[in-house]
């Protein structure tokens, strides 16, 4: 019970009094059109982006690392993601940061501020990790016995490897139109998908791992974007928020892996703990 009342007490604090004022402190910092703040690198003052920025970010962190002591590492993970929502509902899409800085010199610089936002947000997991009640040095994924046996460098990639997959893929399946809401939900599908599959893979992949992964989704998708035709690309802003790897831009990646991840690990857990006892019963002679 008072387990119980100690995590959703630190929850609606994160979601409700953090996370409110992490909106206030990114919406302080404006484009350089005025509009709704898109990226650092796009900001009026990069440098005060930049500070406001990790503001809410160790703002996260500090609610993170306090819920998974007393709780443990999924509902630390969950509150610093409740936090990261509030300014990620506020930021900019692709199609403020062509208005500000036009297409080539936009791409370039939301890589560099997705994939540092994002590469922050692994941060904070592994230091939430390594703070939980329930602390695993390797290991996001709770198998206790039935973990593979392998190399923690090699599980982290692993880990690293189907985040990317599953982000990308989410990028396509849901990310539609470039609205807010639904980047930030495709990205915490993404995640939710590698936390369910790490889990049934028995892959110990560190929590770090699947952030890394949107990281590194968050890097690659204006860079490959980049490529294709200037027009094609400017059509496709306007008709439907842009192609699909701009739709989730940097703090949409980093909530939605906070929110997602736990959630994952957290049913896929619950689907192995009912199967258990079923099979110790199928188990035993009649």
């Amino acid at each position: 019970m008072t387990n119980s009342l100690v995590k959703y007490s630190l929850g609606a604090v994160a979601v409700l009094f953090i996370g409110p004022l992490a909106a206030v402190l990114l919406r302080a910092c404006v484009s350089m059109d005025g509009s709704a703040l898109v990226s650092p690198l796009l900001a009026v003052s990069p440098v005060m982006a930049y500070a406001a920025t990790f503001g809410i970010i160790a703002m996260a962190a500090g609610i993170g690392c306090l819920t998974a002591r007393l709780v443990g590492y999924r509902w630390g993970l969950l509150s610093a993601g409740l936090v990261i929502v509030w300014p990620a509902a506020r930021s900019g899409d692709i199609a403020a940061a062509f208005r500000v800085a036009g297409n080539s010199s936009a791409l370039t610089r939301l890589a560099i501020d997705g994939f540092l936002i994002v590469a922050l947000g692994a941060a904070v997991a592994f230091a939430i990790q390594h703070l939980a009640r329930d602390r695993q040095r390797w290991g996001a994924t709770d198998h206790g016995g039935d973990a593979r046996p392998i190399a923690a460098p090699v599980a982290a990639a692993i880990g690293t490897a189907i985040s990317i997959a599953s982000c990308i893929l989410a990028c396509f399946v849901i990310a539609q139109t470039g609205v807010k809401g639904q980047a930030i939900f495709a990205a915490a599908c993404g995640s939710m998908l590698a936390g369910v599959l790490i889990r049934a893979l028995a892959i110990p992949a560190p929590a770090f791992s699947v952030l890394l992964g949107a990281a590194v989704v968050a890097l690659a998708g204006p860079i490959v974007v980049s490529f294709g035709s200037t027009s094609g690309i400017e059509r496709a802003v306007n008709a439907t928020g842009g192609p699909a790897m701009l739709r989730v831009l940097g703090w949409d990646w980093l909530a939605g892996a906070l929110i997602g991840l736990p959630v994952g690990l957290a049913w896929n857990t619950q689907h192995h703990d009912h199967e258990q006892p079923s099979q110790t019963a199928a188990a035993r002679p009649a």
